[in-house]
């Protein structure tokens, strides 16, 4: 077994970036969840299975931190929201369950591993791996039901289809388990190991591997329906939006960057690109489809130049740009006008999606590389000091 052998991604991922690689962008594209369909809860990474980010109510345009709660470890992974409860882990294998309006921890459960990323519900149930190689199905109430074990570590999140999880990890392979019971399903092998959380539904699942090949297959029997070769390894979550499917790509070179297209538009349903963006610079974060264009944070790996940048939704022109202070891991979250992420400089940035422009800046941390959750006009998002923080 190789689970505690962590490759460069599963490490930076855990414990956040311990080099920094040039990484390439996760792409929203055309047609996505329309705002006034945006889901009221947060039940997994990003809020809905589209992995869209968006959300019908923000918060402050000067937040204010509402309350905060320690855990105990640095909380890398990102938060969700059900029935008025914060769901999130942290590097040291806590995983707990937090009162969101309040911050009162409702209880802890202690699991093998520590958890990278984003829990996902349905119903009384909770999927969640860590980087030992288990993918966990709690109660809301905190039991344990069942754990199964793949060969290597679970940093992406997991994607509830149905009864199903379907779920990646470092050890190649895309899985299907039963919700009820963790029951094997299928297991498909792929080209490498699964750093970013597959999204899709109940027609197509898609998942990107480290190898660069990016995957369509049929949740009910993994049957794989098209696979492309990009060229350039797939660490951050592809979004679904309409009949485009977004792909963030990775710089195979970190001191000599080579002009990649980290910016990729495939369709959704034969994998044929329909347009990208091609420069020597990277991506850390998934972007947001929205009605302003493609907003997403790239990074210049040498120099970490990092900017926050609008896209048109054809992707032939670029609309905007912005300097930003740190580097980017937190893929964004917004509403109709507003862009909420967490930055390497240990800062929660609000921004303006028709300019850019940061309207605020809250120093929380020393770093965040949590993805924020937005629900019932609440922030919640994880940092490196080992708090889950609540603003408003």
């Amino acid at each position: 077994m190789r689970m505690e052998s962590l490759s460069w991604s599963t490490q930076r991922r855990c414990s956040g970036p311990l080099q920094r690689a040039a990484l390439i962008v996760v792409l929203v594209t055309l047609g996505a969840v329309p705002w006034e369909n945006a889901a009221a809860a947060w039940p997994t990474f990003r809020g809905d299975n589209a992995r869209s980010g968006l959300a019908p109510r923000g918060i402050s345009d000067e937040p204010r931190v509402a309350w905060k709660v320690g855990l105990g470890g640095s909380v890398d992974g990102s938060p969700i929201v059900v029935d008025g409860r914060v769901f999130v882990g942290t590097n040291r294998g806590l995983f707990a369950a937090i009162n969101a309006t309040t911050g009162e921890v409702l209880w802890r459960a202690e699991l093998e591993g520590a958890v990278c990323s984003a829990a996902a519900a349905s119903g009384d149930r909770l999927a969640v791996g860590t980087a030992r190689g288990f993918l966990y199905c709690l109660g809301l109430d905190g039991g344990i039901l069942w754990r199964v074990h793949a060969w290597d570590a679970v940093v992406a999140s997991p994607l509830v289809v149905g009864e199903a999880v379907v779920w990646g990890s470092m050890d190649g392979l895309l899985h299907c388990t039963r919700l009820n019971d963790g029951t094997t399903l299928w297991e498909r092998p792929l080209a490498g190991g699964v750093s970013g959380s597959p999204c899709g539904g109940a027609d197509l699942v898609h998942v990107g591997d480290e190898k660069g090949v990016v995957w369509a297959v049929r949740p009910e029997s993994g049957e794989v329906v098209w696979r492309r070769e990009t060229g350039c390894p797939v660490m951050a979550a592809p979004v679904l939006a309409g009949e485009v499917l977004l792909v963030p790509l990775v710089s195979p070179s970190q001191l000599t960057p080579p002009k990649v297209p980290y910016l990729l538009a495939l369709d959704h349903g034969t994998g044929e690109p329909r347009w990208q963006v091609v420069e020597a610079r990277s991506v850390f974060a998934s972007p947001l489809w929205t009605d302003a264009g493609v907003i997403y944070v790239s990074v210049e790996g040498y120099l970490s130049e990092t900017l926050l940048r609008c896209q048109r939704r054809d992707g032939a022109v670029e609309v905007w740009r912005q300097r930003i202070g740190g580097v980017v891991d937190s893929s964004p979250a917004a509403t109709a006008e507003r862009a909420y992420f967490g930055a390497q400089d240990g800062c929660l940035y609000v921004a303006d999606l028709r300019s850019g422009t940061v309207i605020s800046r809250v120093q929380l941390a020393p770093k965040i590389f949590s993805s924020p959750a937005l629900e019932d006009g609440r922030l919640h998002v994880g940092a490196s000091d080992g708090c889950l923080y609540c603003l408003e």
